[in-house]
Parts: C-alpha cells; sequence; structure tokens
C-alpha cells in the first residue's frame, strides 16, 4: 500500500492513539507526543468507531479549529452532520462511505461548517479508515481536520478577481493568445463576438501553426524568445490572408513567467488601408500635379504653333500682291485654324469628361448614313498614296439608339491617328454586327504601336512620335466617350504591320444602361 503525506500522519497518529482505550480512558491524550505535534500544527484529530456509532475528539478539536461550538460536542455521526453547512452534507457521506467500505482507504473531503447564527467556516478533512471486523470491513475511521477558511476565500478572491481580470479582457477588441517559447497555446481570451476558425478548447496545446502561416509562426517564435530573453515587451505587425483579403495584426509581447509570453493582437487592417489610400492619394495628387505640368507644356507648344502660323501669314497675305501666293498662305492660315479649333475643342471635351459634366443626346441612328458621313468627311483628307475602304453593314436599315456625334467623333479620332501614322497601303473605316452589339472598327497598314506602349495608348498626352502633329488627347477623348456610351474599347498591332482601333455599341432599340449618377436633369445622358 503507498501511503501519502498526510496518511504517514494519520497512521502515526493511530498507533499511537490504539495503544489507549479511548471509551474508558480518561488520560489527557494531549501528552501523547504525536498529538502535541499535530495539535501545535493547529490540526484537530477524531476518530468515529463504526462498530459503536460514536464519535472521539482526541485533541481539543473545536478550539484548534477556531470555531464557537456553543453547545455541547457531537457523539455521534449523525449529530455532527448537523452542524455541516447544507449543500455540503452529501459531499460529507460520500466520504464517509468510501471509507466504509473497505480498509485502509485515505479520502479527503472539504465542507463547510455551520453555527446557529449562520457563520459558516471552511473545514478539511483527511480520513483514513483502519481495523477490519468480522465481515472483512473497517471498524475505525481517522481523520484529521484543518481550518482552511482563510485559504479558500482567498482562493475564492483571486478566483473572482482572474474572472474579473478576464471579463475586462474580454471587453477590449483585441484578443489574447498566451504562448510558451515554442510557440504552443497556453491560454486563449477573445472579446465578445469574435470566433476563430477552431474552438478555444481544440487550440490550447496546439501549436501556433494550427492558424498562421510558417513564416508568421518563425516571426513570432524568434520575436517571443528575444522577449523573454532580454525581459523587454516587443511590438510586431504581421499580414494574414484570408477569403482571398489582406488583414494586418499587432501583436504586444510581453514576458511571463515559466517561459511563457503573453500577446495582445490588435486587428489593424484599418489603420494599413488609411495609410495606403493616403499613399495611394499622394501619388495621385503628384500624378495629377505631373500632368498638369505635362499639359500646360503640351498645350504651351501646341497652342503656339498654329497660332505663329496663323498670325505670320496673315500678315505675309496682307502684304503680299500676288493672287496665287495669297491663296497658297490663305490655305496655310485655313489649315492652322482648324488645328487650333481642334485643339481647343479637344481641351473643352475632356474638361467636360472629367467634371462629369458631359452631355450625350441619344436618338435613333441608322448606321449606314453614319458611316457614309464620316466616309465622305475623311475622304478629302486622306492621303492620295493611301488607299480608303469602307464596309457598310449588311443591314442598310440597321437604326440603333446612340449618340451619332459621338460616334463620328470617335471614328474621326481613329481615322485621324491612322492617318498620320500610314504613308502607304491603306485604311479601312468597318462596322459589323454581333451578338446585342455593333463592333466598329479602323485599320490600317501603317508603323504600328510597338508591343509594351498598347497598356497605355488609350492615356492623356501619349504620342508614339512627338514630332507627329496632334495632342495626344483624341484616343483618351475616345476611351472615355465609348465608356460613356456603354462599350468597350480595344487595340491591336504589331510594328511595322498596322493597327486596328475598334469599339463597341450594345445593338438595341433602347438607351443604354448607363450609370445614373451621370444622368443630366434635361433628360440628356452625361
Amino acid at each position: 500500500m503507498k501511503l501519502y503525506h498526510t496518511e504517514l500522519v494519520i497512521f502515526a497518529c493511530i498507533n499511537q492513539i490504539q495503544q489507549i482505550d479511548m471509551v474508558s480512558s480518561t488520560q489527557d491524550l494531549s501528552s501523547i507526543p504525536f498529538v502535541s505535534m499535530i495539535t501545535a500544527n493547529k490540526m484537530g484529530i477524531c476518530e468515529y468507531d463504526l462498530v459503536s456509532g460514536q464519535l472521539f475528539f482526541i485533541n481539543d478539536y473545536f478550539k484548534i479549529l477556531n470555531w464557537d461550538l456553543s453547545g455541547a460536542t457531537p457523539r455521534n455521526l449523525q449529530q455532527l452532520r448537523s452542524l455541516i453547512y447544507p449543500q455540503d452534507v452529501g459531499t460529507f457521506d460520500v466520504a464517509i462511505k468510501v471509507c466504509c467500505s473497505r480498509d485502509a482507504v485515505a479520502f479527503t473531503v472539504k465542507y463547510r461548517l455551520m453555527d446557529a447564527a449562520g457563520r459558516v467556516a471552511w473545514m478539511e478533512t483527511h480520513l483514513y479508515s483502519y481495523g477490519k471486523g468480522a465481515d472483512g470491513k473497517p471498524t475505525r475511521i481517522a481523520g484529521l481536520t484543518r481550518n482552511i477558511h482563510c485559504r479558500e476565500e482567498e482562493r475564492k478572491r483571486m478566483l473572482k478577481d482572474n474572472t474579473d481580470y478576464r471579463n475586462l479582457l474580454k471587453a477590449i477588441p483585441d484578443f489574447i493568445f498566451i504562448f510558451d517559447e515554442n510557440l504552443i497555446f497556453q491560454d486563449i481570451i477573445l472579446p465578445e463576438g469574435l470566433n476563430l476558425f477552431h474552438k478555444k478548447e481544440e487550440m490550447i496545446g496546439q501549436h501556433g501553426s494550427l492558424i498562421y502561416s510558417d513564416e508568421i509562426c518563425a516571426l513570432f517564435i524568434s520575436s517571443i524568445r528575444e522577449c523573454l530573453d532580454t525581459g523587454q515587451p516587443k511590438e510586431i505587425e504581421y499580414p494574414v490572408d484570408l477569403f482571398e483579403s489582406r488583414y494586418y495584426y499587432k501583436a504586444r509581447i510581453t514576458p511571463l513567467a515559466g517561459r511563457k509570453a503573453f500577446l495582445l493582437i490588435s486587428d489593424i487592417s484599418d489603420r494599413i488601408k488609411r495609410m495606403e489610400n493616403l499613399m495611394e492619394a499622394k501619388l495621385h495628387a503628384e500624378e495629377a500635379d505631373r500632368m498638369k505640368t505635362a499639359f500646360i507644356a503640351n498645350m504651351s507648344h501646341e497652342i503656339r504653333t498654329p497660332l505663329n502660323s496663323i498670325i505670320g501669314f496673315t500678315g505675309i497675305i496682307a502684304a503680299e500682291e500676288d493672287p496665287g501666293l495669297k491663296e497658297e498662305y490663305l490655305e496655310i492660315v485655313n489649315t492652322n485654324n482648324d488645328l487650333l479649333l481642334q485643339l481647343i475643342n479637344d481641351i473643352l471635351d475632356l474638361s467636360l469628361i472629367e467634371s462629369g459634366k458631359y452631355e450625350m443626346s441619344l436618338i435613333p441612328t441608322n448606321i449606314h448614313n453614319l458611316i457614309d458621313e464620316v466616309a465622305n468627311a475623311h475622304k478629302v483628307r486622306t492621303n492620295p498614296e493611301v488607299e480608303f475602304k469602307v464596309i457598310y453593314p449588311a443591314n442598310a436599315t440597321l437604326t440603333v439608339v446612340t449618340d451619332a456625334n459621338r460616334v463620328k467623333q470617335i471614328l474621326f479620332n481613329f481615322l485621324s491617328n491612322a492617318a498620320k501614322n500610314t504613308t502607304r497601303g491603306s485604311i479601312t473605316l468597318g462596322v459589323e454586327e454581333g451578338h446585342r452589339h455593333l463592333r466598329f472598327y479602323v485599320t490600317d497598314t501603317g508603323r504600328g504601336i510597338p508591343e509594351d506602349k498598347l497598356g497605355t495608348i488609350f492615356d492623356r498626352f501619349e504620342k508614339l512620335d512627338n514630332f507627329v502633329q496632334g495632342t495626344g488627347l483624341g484616343l483618351s477623348i475616345a476611351a472615355n466617350l465609348v465608356r460613356h456610351l456603354g462599350g468597350e474599347i480595344n487595340v491591336q498591332s504589331k510594328v511595322g504591320q498596322g493597327s486596328t482601333f475598334s469599339f463597341t455599341l450594345p445593338y438595341a432599340d433602347s438607351l443604354p444602361a448607363i450609370d445614373n449618377s451621370t444622368q443630366g436633369k434635361s433628360g440628356k445622358r452625361e
């Protein structure tokens, strides 16, 4: 039989007590050496005779336990049970029953005593059964009792403090992990309403890799060990990818006893996103400033060039007497007038589009007639050495609700761009019917566009050749117009072989779907 420390004490007491006839002897038992030692340690000794049913208190039991009995000393188990707090009687009975079941059984029971005034105190009794009757069951039960009321009250206070502490932590919007130095979960405290992908009970004792990537785990382990070695708190920030989104967290690490660390985890995603938005806004502002500078530089050059020609040749015409030269100079002035007017129109169009006040008049439009008008206007501007082709829709009566002027403006921009970059071969203007949409296109056999420029060809002021006349606004305006018409713009090109610029237009007999926020009060679409 394996005896523990308390059982050894009880067993030693029993050996000395058994030498005395407890029923008949009037000897002062406190003189027994072992009893004196136990009494000095504030432990009361009692014995219960299972045969007679009598209860004996070996030393000054209740005085030692600091308990005012205020009545006769209990002489049997029933009288003792009447002193026990009602809710603890069942626990006490179970302990006695276990000790009565067989010989040499040790059992510890905690219970409360209650006096007539309702005063309650916690007791702890170590029971040990011994002796053997004819039925093989024990004949006596010895007990060592200690008053543990202060200890229990302190335990309750600490438990309450711990509960209050955990409830306070739960009220914090952050969550808490307690790890050991190997990143094993020791405890988890979550704020109300926050759930992790695993139950808290399942995570305790598991490695941090249960929820973190290997890279983040390595960061945690190195930071925790550094914190434990130096004894200084540490902060780290790290990203977590969930549901195809990235979140950011900050961990404040504080050392605890036993090579453990307290981690206060804060969600800083909003802060990081605000910083990213501010950085993006800063880059946009810098880009806007650069674009403004580029705009002024471009416009300064583009406006001065035709304006100088107009002013210069106007003065020459006034002084020139030769009618033939006057006609030639007048044509130059008219050409530069057109260039200057086109430049101003482009600037105004771009300004209106970006301010959201660009109006569109959507009316039923015959596509065959629209293409014919664009083709006739462009023929007079085409280089005689370049063949101009037109492909009309198969259905001559095809009608679509759209803004005819804006469609023509887009096609004029495409054709103007093709004419500037095509010195031989052909330029083709065409339209074809698709599934619920029309596709307009302009194909040329010009110089083509390098592949690295295709992604920026529709940006403002983007020009493949700075020596070719133009502002670089035409294609940018065309892209914005196509978007407002509810279509998509596209470019395909190979250097040395030519390019195809195209855009789609919804094929319907009603207005195309456009964002209501751009609709004007007059019923026109912006």
